[in-house]
């Protein structure tokens, strides 16, 4: 049965297993993300090219089922798996958007360019 929010929503739209997850600083943040990307694109660059535009279909609200396919094809193995690393940066998404509730692209695009510059 999927969980329910206060408001009565269903929340079944991206399932991420329950892990706990520790940077340096004992917690989850752009720190982990920047580490984790910054080792895949060491480890291929082309594939880091397929997995940027997997988050780049996140960072759009696009289709997560489309974004999660394309991290299928990948053979990246550094760091966390593909998939666990898209969700959380999802999350990370939508907690900047918690952050700057009167301008929806503020906080993605601080942490889109982050990305981007890595």
């Amino acid at each position: 049965m999927p969980l329910r929010g206060r408001a009565g929503l269903k929340r079944t739209d991206c399932h991420i297993p329950i892990v706990t997850i520790i940077d340096e600083k004992n917690s989850v943040g752009h720190d982990l993300s920047e580490t984790e990307i910054h080792e895949k694109k060491r480890e291929n660059s082309s594939d880091y090219t397929k997995l940027l535009s997997s988050i780049r279909i996140v960072y759009d609200c696009g289709d997560m089922g489309t974004a999660l396919g394309i991290c299928e094809e990948l053979s990246l193995k550094q760091g966390l798996d593909t998939e666990l690393t898209l969700k959380l940066l999802k999350w990370m998404f939508i907690a900047e958007d918690v952050n700057y509730p009167h301008s929806w692209s503020m906080g993605r695009e601080m942490l889109m360019k982050k990305i981007d510059e890595i």
